[in-house]
């Protein structure tokens, strides 16, 4: 069984997080740092589908700061 994070240092992976930080000029979507940049799901899928498997949309680039805060007051949604 491959983890989460092992699917994070995948090359799909890291190919579609490329694609999401090129796509948001490389700036976190929240507060504008350029720096720590991670990508973050909005929502998940229940069937637990690998994280390159969503749509660009459901995909926001946002810096390690903001993120890590987004998930200590926010649920994110499974659908």
């Amino acid at each position: 069984m491959v983890t989460y994070y092992q699917q994070l240092q995948s090359k799909e992976w890291l190919s579609k997080r490329l694609e999401i930080l090129k796509r948001d000029n490389f700036t976190c979507q929240c507060c504008g740092n350029k720096m720590g940049l991670e990508v973050h799901h909005t929502f998940y899928y229940i069937d637990k589908r690998e994280p390159w498997n969503y749509p660009n949309e459901s995909l926001i680039t946002l810096c390690c700061w903001c993120h890590g805060e987004l998930h200590e007051v926010t649920d994110i949604p499974c659908i």
